[in-house]
């Protein structure tokens, strides 16, 4: 099934090298998701939906102030790498556009790519809870404390802290942390 990455652009990821992080492991699922052959779309937010990449393929189009279509995987990541994070965090927008994206997917997984400065809406905590009856599974990757986010706890099976991940040279955990279905 495909895999959503739901890329936190709001202005709290500006500290500490966050976005350019979170951005980085984006663009390795990305790349992943391309060599598994799986449908993957990376959905930016803050407080609405700031663009939205898919990839279907060996090609990727991007929705957004300025759509393009047909894009090799090495020129969409240079369009991401361009973008900055500004404004609030609604993380609910970017979830029911995620479960939109993999509604009739039952194998799908979503990746919260955030710092978790984040409030989830009852009624996409819902959603998300229907989805999950059908298969689907939501990982976080955090940046910057947002495992202790409870927004992303309630939302995600699986947490894990790239920041402490990082510090500790762990590559295993880093490259482990989505874990990519057979």
């Amino acid at each position: 099934g495909p895999v959503v990455v739901l890329l936190d652009e709001s202005g709290s990821m500006q500290r500490d090298g966050r976005y350019e992080t979170a951005s980085a492991l984006a663009i390795a699922c990305l790349g992943m998701a391309a060599h598994s052959k799986r449908d993957a779309c990376i959905i930016g937010f803050n407080t609405d939906i700031t663009f939205k990449m898919v990839l279907k393929g060996d090609r990727v189009s991007i929705f957004g102030s300025t759509p393009e279509s047909g894009l090799t995987l090495e020129e969409a990541t240079w369009r991401l790498l361009a973008r900055h994070p500004r404004g609030g965090t609604r993380f609910s927008p970017a979830l029911l556009a995620g479960l939109e994206f993999i509604k009739e997917q039952p194998k799908a997984d979503i990746l919260a790519i955030t710092d978790g400065h984040c409030n989830v809406d009852p009624d996409a905590l819902e959603a998300v809870q229907e989805a999950r009856s059908r298969g689907m599974r939501v990982f976080g990757l955090t940046i910057g404390g947002g495992h202790f986010s409870q927004a992303v706890r309630q939302v995600c099976d699986r947490v894990d802290d790239m920041d402490e991940a990082i510090q500790n040279n762990d590559e295993a955990r880093i490259a482990g942390a989505v874990p990519w279905r057979k």
